[in-house]
């Protein structure tokens, strides 16, 4: 029989987590605090987010009204180790941006 992962394993060694289901489930809220844990803990992490509500940015106390779809960095969650930076896309433009994003020498992302 083998041991089940913690969720401590799941952050340390996940190169993506998908956070997904429907409405109103706390989907972002989980996101964001799962981003906040892997940063803690010495990841560099991106959370992502494809909706077109603000509960990403409300999530992580951030102000992101303008250029909602560049990455912001969250310095506040994090002890130092790791780093942290939340994106907002919209559906159509989501692909190209995200992939641009990762490609940039981000090992972590969670979304």
């Amino acid at each position: 029989m083998t041991a089940q992962p913690t969720l401590n394993d799941v952050l340390a060694n996940s190169s993506l987590i998908v956070t997904c289901g429907p409405g109103g489930v706390g989907k972002t809220t989980t996101a964001a605090a799962l981003a906040i844990a892997a940063a803690r803990m010495g990841r560099r992490v991106v959370v992502v987010t494809v909706d077109p509500a603000r509960r990403l940015a409300d999530a992580l106390g951030l102000d992101m009204e303008s250029r909602a779809h560049e990455p912001h960095q969250v310095s506040e969650a994090t002890d130092g180790t790791g780093s942290l930076s939340a994106l907002m896309q919209t559906p159509p433009s989501s692909g190209r941006r995200f992939a641009k994003c990762s490609s940039s020498s981000v090992n972590g992302v969670i979304g």
